[in-house]
Formats: C-alpha cells, structure tokens, sequence
C-alpha cells in the first residue's frame, strides 16, 4: 500500500512539475519581459509564491496613474499572480507602496466595481514594507543607459502696461538630464527665443540652468535635496537696459511627511552669489556677491477633497521677509492654485494674490538605446498681481514635493479612475 502511495506521489510531481514550471517560468518571464518592452525602467521584480512585486521608474506615460493600469493589466492577463505590491520610483528612489487584489482589480475594469469600492481595496502606504526585499534585487533596463530630452514652452506675459493691455514673450526651453546615480541628476536647460514684445534686449540663445542635484532618503518619510549649479532669478533693468539675471550656488531642501503624506514640513536653505547676463557676457557685482536665503512650509491635505494648503514664511534675495498662504485643488491631472503673499518692503507690493495652474496635455515620445526625447507633458502657468512671481528666490528648480509626482496615498486613492487609461496619451 505505501509503495503504491509513493508512485502515486511521484506521478503526480510528475504530471504537475511541468505545469508549475509553465506558469512560474514562462508566464512569469513573459510579464518581466513585457514590461521592459514597454519602456520601464529600473525594474526589480521579485515573485513569491502567488505575489508578485514590482519596482519601476516610469518615463513612459505622462500619469503616474496610467503606469500603473497598464503593468497591473500585464499581470492580470498573465494569470501567474493573485496579487501584486506596486512601487513606483523616480531617480531609483521608492516614492511609495501600492497593494492591489487582481480579482478586484478584474472586477474595476469589467466595471463590475465603482471607484469608491476599488479605492477601499487596494492599499497604499509610503513606509514601503516590501521595498528591502526588492532593493537588493538586480536592475533591468537601468535608466543610467540614457539621457532624456524634453522640450519645454517658456510663457511670460505683462497686463496693464503702455505698450497694450496684454504682452508677451515666449521660448523654446530644451532640457537635456542624465541620471547617472541613485538619486542624483544633472540637468542642463537652454533658452531660444521666439516672439518677444518687452524685454526684446535680451532676446538671444542663453542658458535657462544647469545644475546637479542629490535626493537621498534619510528615511521613509524623511527627505533631503542639495542641489549645486547656475539657477535663473529674474530680468531687470540695470545698467541701461534689461539684462537677465542668475543666480550661483548651492540650495537644500529636507522635507518631512506625517500621517502618510497628510501632513508635511520642510525648510529650504538657499546660499547663492550674483550672475548676470548680456550680448553673451556674464558678470558678477560685488556689492551683492553673497546672498543667504531660507523658506519654511507647513502643508496639509484634505484627503477626501484633494485639497492641500501650504503655509510658507521665509527670507528673500532682499533681506525682507515674505509670508505665503497657497491652496491648490486637484481635479485628476489638474492642479488650480491660488496664493496669497505678503512682502515687507518696498521691492514689490506688499500683498498680492495670485493663479497657478498646472495643465496635462498631449505629448509624443521618441526612444531609443541612448535617448528619449520627450515633448512637454504639461503646460504650468502663474500668475500674480503687482508682483514678482517668485517673490525674489533664485529658483532652484528641484522640491522634494515635486519630486514625489503625486504619488501620495490620499490621491492615489481619489484618482484610482485613471488606472482604466491604459493607452499611452498621445
């Protein structure tokens, strides 16, 4: 009788091996090699018994959201996995940690299931519980292989002025980046000037920015950027005519997050020296060589809403101190935002209101081996009235809230619709 259990055993292992090894081997190499085919980057995938887990950089679509339905509608269709742990990255640092049950992932996408259901479902964390087992992990398709260019539009518009009720200025804004390292970019913009009606002294080919920049982690809700290089300010008259202005230096920004990205605060350190710019001539003024600057931000968010408010204060270019209250709604992959600021001092009118929006567009994308040229994904506009825009900041360009591209779980959450947009958005 036990032999016979034995071959009956063993006839199984037999007849079942060959099936296991078809959906685990097969199935699973297929799902890895689709994704990479897609044009994800940096991916460390890692499969444990029906689980699978996947970290990946997305350059591909323009929503983060949009990334994340197509790879979860790979795995859906490979039938190798129950459920799936998501960990969208950018510069190859973890932004946060999605859990998805594909049986209900199949019943969003039937529409068997609403938003607010499915958005119960699925769990979305910035601790990344499963990020050590993938970080150790080797890295397909690593984004070190290519530099990417996007080209950018540069509005700027006055109202109200002698010239007309509304004037404008408008560049071209290519910007090459390569990513060399975890966390560390370098990043170098030009400007090409196309239609000028002020400021027409400076209309030439000249640099927008260039600068290398460092986000490390400290830990999972703790942040930290330096950056180092030529950063834009402003065009001013001086000297005769309107020049531009630059500014040279290092800024850091640690940001802290609590209550899973409700709550946020961080304080920005900008140690900067004078640059300007003219008929291809740069030159620098003593008298303002060294300047120290400081910006401080609470912000809170209204999960439900989509609604965040920062409340900022610091210290300007001018030694004056500048407070800001800014509330931006979300609607999808829209961003309104108004401001309200109070300068001291006599630089700039000392309160001001002021627009932002932040606009998805169509866009095309071009890759290969070496390169991704990329048009721009979204038009970002401000407007503020009677004031300098910046309110005398060099502008540094990287945030580590900007950096998180949206990725925080109460959005996540509000915007699982855009998982249904598996098609690239072109």
């Amino acid at each position: 009788m036990r032999d016979n259990k034995c071959r009956y055993f063993l006839l199984s292992l037999f007849i079942i091996t060959p099936i296991i090894g078809k959906q685990v081997g097969e199935g699973y190499d297929d799902v890895v090699h689709t994704i990479e085919k897609q044009g994800f980057e940096n991916l460390q995938i890692k499969m444990e018994n029906s689980h699978i887990k996947i970290a990946y950089e997305n350059r591909v679509y323009r929503s983060e959201m949009n990334a994340m339905g197509s790879i979860l509608t790979t795995i859906l269709n490979s039938d190798i996995s129950d459920s799936v742990s998501l960990t969208p990255m950018n510069k190859m640092l973890s932004l946060t940690e999605i859990g998805v049950n594909l049986d209900d992932f199949s019943s969003f996408l039937k529409g068997n299931t609403d938003n607010t259901t499915f958005s119960s479902q699925i769990s979305v964390n910035m601790v990344q519980g499963d990020w050590d087992q993938l970080e150790s992990i080797p890295v397909l398709n690593p984004s070190s292989k290519r530099l990417e260019v996007t080209i950018n539009p540069g509005i700027e518009a006055m109202f109200h002025t002698s010239q007309g009720s509304a004037i404008w200025k408008l560049n071209l804004i290519p910007k090459v980046s390569y990513s060399f390292r975890k966390g560390t970019q370098f990043v170098f913009e030009g400007i090409i000037p196309l239609y000028y009606q002020f400021h027409e002294e400076t209309k030439q080919i000249k640099l927008g920015s260039a600068y290398i920049s460092y986000m490390h982690k400290l830990n999972n809700s703790l942040w930290t950027s330096t950056t180092m290089g030529v950063f834009p300010w402003k065009t001013a008259y001086r000297g005769g005519s309107f020049r531009d202005f630059y500014r040279y230096g290092i800024s850091n920004e640690t940001a802290q997050f609590y209550l899973n990205g409700k709550i946020n605060l961080s304080m920005k350190l900008d140690y900067t020296a004078h640059l300007d710019y003219l008929d291809g001539v740069w030159g620098y003024h003593s008298a303002s060589l060294v300047k120290f600057t400081w910006w401080g931000n609470l912000g809170y968010r209204f999960n439900k809403q989509d609604i965040r408010i920062n409340l900022g204060h610091g210290k300007n270019l001018y030694e004056k101190s500048l407070t800001e209250l800014k509330i931006t709604r979300s609607f999808r992959e829209t961003d309104i935002g108004f401001h309200a600021r109070w300068n001291e001092g006599d630089e700039f009118s000392q309160f001001t209101l002021g627009l932002a929006l932040d606009i998805p567009v169509p866009f095309f994308q071009i890759q290969n081996n070496a390169v991704i040229l990329n048009s721009f994904k979204r038009f970002l506009w401000g407007f503020s009235y009677h004031d300098n825009p910046q309110g005398g900041f060099p502008k540094t360009k990287t945030s580590v809230l900007d950096f998180q591209k949206r990725m925080y779980p109460s959005y996540i959450k509000n915007n699982t619709k855009l998982f249904l947009k598996n098609n690239r958005q072109n």
